[in-house]
């Protein structure tokens, strides 16, 4: 008797969708079928910043090399300056925090 797959259906094909379905197609008993509402794929918005957390998730999945063709700010696990907090209702601005993190991100 043949082995009959697991069936999952994916609404989304944004980067959570297409990822989940990257992920599953590693296993040979599950089959995916992606459900997206638009037309085609194209770019919405001002892009999106990956993480060094998220990276190495992308790395396991084995996206990364793909992926790393597309940014010019490779990722970078020493400190760097996430965030700067700023007063600037001045004529000359007043940084007032800076978070740092694990970076910078990459951007796609």
């Amino acid at each position: 008797m043949p082995q009959t797959k697991f069936d999952v259906a994916i609404c989304g094909g944004g980067i959570g969708g297409l990822s989940l379905a990257v992920a599953l197609s590693k296993y040979p008993d599950i089959h995916v079928d992606i459900y997206e509402a638009a037309a085609r794929f194209s770019e919405v918005g001002a892009g999106i910043g990956v993480w060094p957390r998220v990276w190495k998730i992308l790395e396991s999945l084995g996206l990364s090399h793909d992926l790393a063709q597309l940014t010019a700010l490779k990722p970078s696990y020493e400190l760097s300056d996430a965030f700067i907090f700023r007063k600037s209702d001045q004529p000359e601005g007043l940084d007032f925090y800076k978070l740092q993190t694990q970076g910078p991100a990459s951007f796609f």
